[in-house]
């Protein structure tokens, strides 16, 4: 059996998607579609440079540096921006993938196959975001997809506002994709599986919720 990734169809048949994907011998379009979807990653994160999404709090400084300091701390925020778009899909993809590879029985090509939706997931909320950040100025932690709003109510703890930002519905939406992915191309138990996903899921919102609340900008 030939597998080839159509993500239309497969998102909209997910257990003719699995089942597809356990039992192929050959599967094509990784690339092609892992490469688009990097030019994605890169195109929105040239759309949050320019805008300035996520770099609110250099706009803070204006009054502090001078014309040509500013300008400068913008630009290297804009390259960083834009060289993150590109590393992105990188971590999305594989990182995670070496991870289930390891700790399970799974093929390591099949499991980078899953985590390629799963950029995509992660993708379309990103790109969802930006109307809502250009016209009301909000930060990604007050995204209406995470559960930052709640927490704003909740607590003043900058690192649990910055944690609970990063957990969405299109986040969560990736975790049960993985879950039933994982469940059908290993032998795991169930629960082992869920743990696991946890645990890398976990991984990546916390290192996340550090970097913004440690402010990297500080250390420029």
């Amino acid at each position: 059996m030939i597998y080839r990734i159509r993500f239309l169809k497969d998102i909209r048949y997910p257990q003719t998607f699995f089942y597809q994907l356990k039992n192929a011998e050959i599967h094509n379009g990784f690339w092609s579609r892992f490469s688009l979807l990097a030019l994605v990653s890169i195109a929105i994160s040239f759309i949050y440079a320019y805008y300035g999404i996520g770099t609110e709090a250099i706009s803070k400084e204006i009054y502090q540096l001078s014309g040509s300091e500013f300008e400068m701390k913008k630009a290297i925020f804009a390259a960083g921006k834009l060289l993150f778009g590109l590393v992105y899909p990188f971590l999305i993809v594989f990182l995670p993938s070496l991870f289930f590879w390891s700790v399970t029985d799974g093929s390591f090509k099949k499991i980078a196959i899953i985590q390629v939706f799963v950029l995509l997931i992660v993708l379309i909320e990103k790109a969802l975001f930006i109307p809502f950040a250009i016209s009301l100025g909000i930060h990604p932690e007050s995204s209406p997809f995470t559960l930052g709003v709640i927490m704003q109510y909740i607590t003043n703890a900058d690192i649990l506002i910055y944690f609970f930002g990063m957990i969405s519905i299109f986040k969560v939406l990736a975790m049960v994709l993985q879950y039933f992915g994982l469940k059908e191309l290993t032998s795991k138990e169930p629960i082992f599986i869920f743990w696991m996903v946890m645990a890398i899921n976990g991984f990546f919102w916390l290192v996340s919720a550090l970097l913004s609340y440690i402010k990297i900008e500080n250390l420029l």
